[in-house]
């Protein structure tokens, strides 16, 4: 009777161990892709106007596209640039899957939810790893404003020294 409870008790030990092994080894997988998914309990929407015509972006699109990882150097007033891993889609990926043509803009104006606007020229947009859509920051979705974050959606432009055409609460882009 003694060897049964002893080998019972092995067996419940070693199930417990392969379980949490193969959670840890799931867990490390799923975080090492590049690609992701950021999931929204609303339906955020950004709109994107350009040639007399308006596309809604919603997650769901940019989740098919495919969410990456980039970092940024964010600069806040009177601070030094500190580096931030964002998740999020460039925007001229987005504009390419909605057949967008940039080429005959010159500027992509971006305006938030609190009424900031910046105007952009097109040649950074067109420059593939410089201007993106944020969604998440480290691997979290981006707050809306109401709830204390950028989000959900925020312009990033990576190769912008001083963060001044970042637009956090981006509800609208126009190119121009």
């Amino acid at each position: 009777m003694r060897s049964k409870i002893s080998i019972s008790n092995i067996i419940v030990i070693s199930t417990i161990f392969i379980l949490t092994a193969a959670v840890v080894i799931l867990a490390v997988l799923s975080g090492s892709q590049n690609i992701k998914r950021i999931e929204r309990q609303d339906n955020a929407v950004f709109v994107i106007k350009a040639d007399g015509r308006e596309y809604n972006v919603t997650m769901d699109i940019i989740n098919n596209i495919g969410i990456t990882d980039f970092t940024a150097d964010k600069k806040n007033s009177g601070l030094s640039p500190v580096s931030v891993k964002y998740q999020g889609v460039p925007l001229k990926t987005i504009c390419d899957e909605l057949d967008i043509d940039i080429s005959g803009f010159k500027n992509c104006v971006a305006s938030a939810a609190d009424g900031f606007y910046t105007s952009v020229p097109i040649g950074k947009v067109e420059d593939e790893d410089n201007v993106w859509i944020a969604v998440g920051l480290d691997n979290k979705s981006l707050l809306k404003r109401e709830d204390g974050g950028d989000g959900p959606y925020m312009l990033v432009v990576r190769k912008d020294t001083f963060s001044q055409y970042w637009c956090k609460y981006l509800v609208e882009l126009e190119f121009k």
